[in-house]
């Protein structure tokens, strides 16, 4: 080895004089390997004399699968070293693709030799067993690796001709093996086998590449984001094309990932909740033209547009019935609460009405619509019957019907506890939905029974609290009830004040909890009290608890223990934060294991960093403030889905404002720093994001939008001129048609315009990203750097193919910079590929320039482990 580096001129690679395939043509010239220049080898590549890309480009090409010796002394080669697999140099990046891929068709190639085999001979001999095993473990590692598969990934757009035989190769791989019944080798995991395995790397795509997920898995339960647009568009565009509603709604719908009946869903409901709240008989009368008129000619559209192929059947399709609308339908039942409001307010049966409008444009058949209206029916059997012409007030209805409720809570607050724990569980989670709890507290507190009330919550607390050794369902019951009863006592204390809480002689633990720990206003409490109330050896084990990877499954405290030793936990958290004892990152991951189990939890910490922060300096405030912001994401995101509603007034210009005034202001001013924290920095990283799609995909009207001044002023000309007849004749004319409306041009010229970049969208984005590489130039991880990772992050996560226009503006380095950075679990391989165009030489160059320094961040910081 010696010999080799004076040989080779420094700088130089072995590469260059192919030493790889020297070293390994005399390892297997005979019918066993030499394990002497095996070793050579593995020197060489630990001494960077040669290449991982040229040792696997040149094991890839040996071919004597009958001589089994050295096949095996391959492969364990192989698996001493795969997990090493990096490049060192900008020459070697773009020789690792196709060497992986060649090195994946060589192990198929020898796994289907092995299955051919046994077909003819019926067994396998004991090399030949060992061949298939150390294939597989091989085969394992590989697809165990994030950045391997990455790596294949990259060859696979690389070489689409190699990668096309290594598919070629699985289909033949699954074919031989059912013909011959030979039965895969199951590997290290459970039930996985090694044509499992095959097939993972034969049909790669990026969604096999694991990324870090901000924007929360799956669909959110509820959007507020629909009824604000809603009523925003209504107001100032009120003779919008239908196309126009079509586009902006399915902009939502990719942003918020819903599937075509939850979109539906929403857009009903929120024109429900429109007319819920509008006043004035003008606009009442607009809305409900919209909502029963508009509304199904919209959901028309988007049901055909979805199902377009080509300008034919565009032209030829009709829906003739939509499975998306029933589901809607279904969707919309299950929000009573709105549908029993507007039934009273319109005096109908909402509905029935809607209904019938879907059946006209044929989204739904008769059958489908008298089945809806009958789960409806059963529903509104006990409503009283409403005259078309009685002024009777909503409120006044919804108000008498929760008196019997009332009783019937109060019945089974007093009953034995242990014979009505599911019963009592199901009633009061259905009182909590709507606004159901607000009027029953109402009824109660006029009929002097809100005591009487509490009292009964309290007991339901207080025979919830946890039981040792209880298991299973009964044990999730008591827990659900403990945590509900809490929930709606804390509410009441609130709105009614801490006085409705029955004093005489009773000492339960949320009358404790509420005397020594719940802060109220214009009542101060002391926070170093409620810590010296806690017991510290239960205070040391819950944070073992939360530190621990099952977090509060494995603790032995109970729920009440846990609530009551809450403050003494987060004191100690603080203490450790402000000491750099405990990283931001370590802080959400503490907070988000005490806020998943209950939610109490969750009230009894805020209640005590509320109680302390009234006591700490204001320059003190940032990370208790901050630490409250964890238990309110939801509320968060709750508010920056109506600020993106409201920046539809003008989404462009707002839009501009963001990227190009405010973002760089918090970045840059050193006063803004505790703006920028989680939870806070991933909502405005995510309202970024909504509005760079939203101004991307924002249909563009045939003239300038008018102001409502403009609007009205024209209005009253209107109705000053013509009659009423011929006015709704000059709207039937100006407004969208049928026609118009089903013009495939328009959809497929706005689709071809979404995905490009216009100014000022496109100038403010570069200005953005300017301002990104100039302000990471310190080796810190730092809240704001972390929030242009979430920002990035985001857009690909949210934006999907539609944001590729804005990530080629991504000024070269800014990656490979942060990457050195923020180098944590964060960043992933799925992450790294999917910033960029790998369709193009280009693209897939700085990919894998990114994906080997990432490798090497990755192997550096595992060699300081160890």
């Amino acid at each position: 080895m010696v010999m080799f580096e004076e040989v080779l001129t420094r700088g130089v690679s072995g590469d260059v004089y192919s030493l790889a395939d020297c070293i390994l043509q005399q390892a297997v010239v005979g019918s066993g390997a030499n394990t002497l220049f095996l070793s050579y080898l593995k020197h060489s590549l630990c001494a960077h004399l040669i290449s991982h890309a040229a040792v696997l480009k040149r094991i890839a090409k040996y071919d004597h699968f009958e001589m089994h010796h050295c096949l095996i002394a391959l492969l364990d080669f192989l698996e001493s070293i795969i997990a090493g697999v990096t490049c060192r140099g900008k020459q070697e990046e773009g020789l690792l693709t196709k060497a992986m891929l060649s090195l994946v068709y060589w192990l198929m190639q020898i796994y289907k030799h092995a299955i051919e085999t046994f077909g003819e001979n019926r067994s396998l001999s004991a090399d030949q067993q060992e061949v298939v095993e150390k294939t597989a473990n091989v085969l394992e590692k590989i697809v165990q690796s994030q950045f391997l598969l990455g790596v294949v990934y990259v060859g696979k757009l690389a070489d689409p001709e190699l990668f096309g035989l290594v598919a070629k190769k699985c289909i033949d791989i699954e074919s031989v093996t059912a013909k011959t019944g030979f039965v895969p080798p199951v590997v290290s995991q459970k039930n996985v086998t090694v044509n499992d395995y095959i097939r993972k790397v034969a049909t790669i795509e990026t969604g096999t590449l694991e990324m870090k997920d901000f924007d929360g898995k799956g669909v959110e339960p509820i959007t507020f984001c629909m009824q604000p647009l809603i009523a925003i568009d209504i107001l100032l565009n009120p003779n919008c094309d239908t196309q126009m509603y079509v586009l902006e709604f399915l902009s939502i719908r990719s942003l918020k990932n819903y599937p075509l009946s939850r979109l539906y869903c929403e857009i009903i409901r929120g024109c429900l909740t429109c007319l819920n709240n509008v006043s004035g008989t003008s606009r009442e009368s607009f809305i409900c033209a919209f909502t029963f008129i508009k509304v199904p000619q919209i959901i028309r559209q988007i049901h055909r547009q979805s199902r377009v192929l080509n300008a034919s059947d565009f032209e030829d399709a009709k829906p003739d019935y939509s499975p998306e609308v029933v589901e809607a339908f279904e969707l919309l039942l299950q929000d009573s609460a709105i549908l029993d409001f507007m039934d009273a307010k319109c005096a109908c049966n909402t509905v029935e009405y809607l209904l019938n409008e879907m059946l006209k444009h044929h989204l739904i058949n008769e059958k489908q619509s008298k089945m809806i209206a009958a789960k409806r029916d059963v529903i509104t059997s006990g409503l009283q019957k409403l005259d078309l012409n009685t002024n009777q007030h909503s409120i006044v209805k919804f108000v008498l019907r929760a008196e019997p409720p009332l009783v019937g809570i109060l019945k089974t607050l007093s009953s034995d506890y242990n014979k009505v724990q599911e019963a009592l569980l199901g009633m009061l989670c259905q009182v909590l939905s709507g606004n159901s709890f607000e009027l029953i507290l109402s009824v109660a507190t006029v009929e002097g029974k809100l005591k009487t009330f509490v009292a009964g919550l309290i007991k339901c607390n207080e025979n919830s609290k946890q039981v040792p050794g209880e298991m299973g369902k009964p044990a999730m019951t008591r827990a659900a009830l403990f945590d509900v009863s809490f929930l709606m006592l804390v509410f009441i204390v609130q709105n009614y004040g801490s006085e409705v809480v029955p004093t005489e002689g009773t000492d339960s633990f949320f009358e404790k909890w509420v005397r020594e720990c719940m802060v109220e206003k214009h009542k101060s409490k002391s926070p170093m009290n409620m810590v010296k109330l806690c017991d510290q050896s239960k205070v040391d084990e819950l944070i073992v608890s939360l530190n621990s990877p099952d977090g509060l499954k494995a603790t032995s405290l109970k729920w009440q223990e846990i609530c009551a030793n809450i403050p003494g936990l987060l004191y100690q958290v603080l203490l450790a934060w402000e000491n750099d004892g405990l990283s931001t990152g370590e802080i959400k991951k503490f907070l988000d294991s005490l806020k998943s189990r209950f939610c109490c939890f969750s009230i009894c910490a805020t209640s005590w960093l509320c109680a302390y922060m009234q006591i700490i300096r204001q320059d003190e405030l940032l990370k208790p403030m901050n630490m409250v912001q964890q238990f309110l994401t939801n509320e968060m995101n709750k508010t920056m889905d109506i600020v993106f509603a409201i920046m539809h007034l003008d989404i462009e210009r707002c839009t501009t404002a963001l990227l190009s005034q405010l973002i760089p202001m918090m970045l840059l001013n050193k006063l803004q720093i505790s703006e920028i924290v989680d939870p806070f920095s991933r909502v405005l990283a995510k309202l970024c994001v909504y509005c760079i799609v939203a101004t991307m995909e924002a249909p563009v009207p045939p003239t300038k939008k008018r102001s409502r001044a403009a609007i009205a002023a024209e209005g009253d000309d209107l109705d000053a001129l013509c009659s009423a007849p011929k006015i709704r004749k000059i709207g039937s004319d100006s407004c969208d048609s049928t026609s118009s409306d089903f013009m495939l041009e328009q959809v497929l010229a706005a689709r071809e315009s979404s995905t490009q970049l216009k100014e000022p969208l496109q100038g403010c984005l570069q200005a953005l990203f300017r301002t990104f590489s100039q302000y990471i130039v310190s080796d810190e991880l730092s809240p704001k750097i972390f929030f242009m990772f979430q920002l990035l992050s985001l857009l690909v996560e949210v934006g999907k193919d539609r944001i590729k226009p804005v990530l080629k503006l991504i000024p070269n380095g800014l990656i490979q910079n942060m990457m050195k950075i923020n180098a944590t679990d964060d960043m992933t391989v799925g992450f790294i590929l999917r910033l960029y165009d790998l369709s193009t030489a280009s693209g897939r160059q700085f990919a894998m320039s990114d994906l080997c320094l990432f490798r090497n961040i990755q192997m550096r910081k595992d060699s300081i482990k160890l």
